[in-house]
């Protein structure tokens, strides 16, 4: 996921240092993980937290609407691939048991 983030924030050209992708980047993907059920707070917070130790609050500030809007993003192309996925598991499970 964090790749993904990164194809979809930092392809435009646009100027960012590195530590300031890495934290966008790692941010989305932790951001589009949790909505997924995925729990990767163990690497992502010390991952965000190892690039951002040197950055003033206003330039993180200054990242958290393009962290939510490519989350957001990225969520909302998966979910409706995701709702047909998840109830062919669901029977599965019923099928299995």
């Amino acid at each position: 996921m964090h790749e993904i983030a990164h194809s979809k924030l930092h392809n435009d050209g646009e100027k960012r240092n590195r530590s300031q992708k890495e934290v966008e980047a790692e941010s989305v993907a932790y951001v589009v993980c949790n909505h997924l059920g995925i729990d990767t707070s163990d690497y992502s917070f010390g991952y965000v937290a190892g690039w951002s130790k040197d950055k003033a609050l206003p330039e993180l500030k200054a990242s958290l609407d393009v962290i939510r809007s490519t989350a957001a993003g990225i969520i909302d192309a998966i979910s409706p691939q995701r709702e047909i996925t998840l109830p062919e598991k669901k029977a599965q499970k019923i099928y299995t048991r």
